[in-house]
């Protein structure tokens, strides 16, 4: 049984353990979790996506659903989206759930910054979670800039294709479609964790330049002043987004669910 993570995933576990089936751990996050330490103490075989010095803890590239790869160039992504293929894309995402805080920020940086987005012919895809997206719609439509607005794509694999430069939360799974697309992103980790774990998610794309870490610090003006400044930054700036994309792509490839079905079979 492979064992993906998760408080919902330790009573599956257990119940593997109680029949005697072999357990697998993927952990993805750094630190990995109370759940995932757990079952790592009762699993044959661990695999991480995450840097975790664990002894026994096998590091493998991340794992990438299929949905949310590219499946094409930017400007066939764009025309999926019904954007302009030949203008730059800002996506801002608090991933699947959506981010409160992560919404506010987005429209006072349209707010703030309407002139230079539209200046700079920047198109915006707006991923805002299950909410009431009307005020985020409104406030990209009072700064004059396209975009689309949706509280959640299916084809995430189009918004990141699209994307020029990106603004995000730091779980795992974001973390990791942000390496398999190369696109050169701001991080906002979630704040209310106590272990940070989405900081330490974000780190290594951070220290190999493909990414930018910023404090979400709950508040829009607070986030403006800061987060605002670097997205502002690298809206202004091709060739550091340029060297960006290229740190994304000396980490590899993202290949770890091909990697941990051969591991499951040889094991099988």
């Amino acid at each position: 049984m492979l064992a993906t993570g998760g408080f919902v995933a330790a009573p599956v576990a257990q119940a593997a353990r109680a029949e005697r089936v072999p357990l697998v751990l993927l952990n993805q996050d750094a630190p990995p979790g109370k759940a995932n330490r757990w079952i790592a103490g009762r699993a044959a075989s661990i695999y991480t996506t995450a840097d975790v010095a664990r002894a026994g803890w096998e590091r493998i590239p991340p794992v990438v659903r299929r949905a949310a790869l590219a499946s094409g160039d930017a400007r066939d992504c764009r025309g999926r989206l019904g954007l302009d293929p030949d203008r730059p894309v800002l996506l801002v995402t608090g991933a699947s759930q959506g981010s409160r805080t992560v919404n506010e920020f987005a429209a006072a940086f349209a707010e703030a910054h309407a002139d230079h987005l539209r200046a700079g012919g920047w198109q915006a895809i707006h991923q805002t979670g299950a909410s009431d997206n009307t005020p985020w719609r409104e406030a990209w439509e009072r700064a004059g800039v396209p975009a689309v607005v949706e509280q959640f794509f299916d084809a995430m694999g189009d918004c990141w294709g699209a994307a020029d430069l990106a603004v995000s939360r730091a779980g795992a799974g974001s973390v990791a479609e942000v390496w398999a697309n190369r696109v050169p992103t701001v991080f906002m980790p979630y704040p209310y964790h106590r272990d940070e774990h989405q900081r330490l998610n974000a780190e290594p794309l951070a220290k190999a330049g493909g990414a930018v870490v910023a404090k979400d610090a709950i508040d829009a003006a607070a986030n403006l002043a800061d987060a605002g400044t670097i997205v502002l930054e690298l809206l202004r700036s091709p060739s550091r987004r340029a060297t960006m994309r290229d740190a994304l792509a000396g980490l590899g490839p993202v290949d770890g669910a091909a990697r941990l079905a051969r591991a499951l079979l040889d094991d099988a």
